[in-house]
C-alpha cells in the first residue's frame, strides 16, 4: 500500500491507496476538508467495518 501526502487545507495528510473490487480504498485520519472532497468523487461510499473509503475507478478519479 502506498502513502501519499494529500494538501487538505492547510496540512498535508497522509492517505494509503489500495486495490479494491472496481475501484480503490482510500484510508487516512481525520479531516473535514478531505473527507468533503472524497465524497466528491465518482462512487464514494464509506466502509464502516474496515474504516476506510472506497470510489470507483473512472477517468473522473484519477488524482496521480
Amino acid at each position: 500500500m502506498p502513502i501519499i501526502k494529500v494538501k487538505a487545507g492547510r496540512f498535508m495528510v497522509p492517505m494509503t491507496v489500495s486495490d479494491h473490487a472496481n475501484g480503490w480504498a482510500l484510508r487516512f485520519g481525520f479531516s473535514r476538508i478531505l473527507i468533503a472532497e472524497v465524497k466528491a468523487m465518482q462512487g464514494s461510499k464509506w466502509d464502516p467495518d474496515g474504516k476506510f473509503w472506497t470510489v470507483s475507478s473512472s477517468q473522473r478519479n484519477t488524482f496521480a
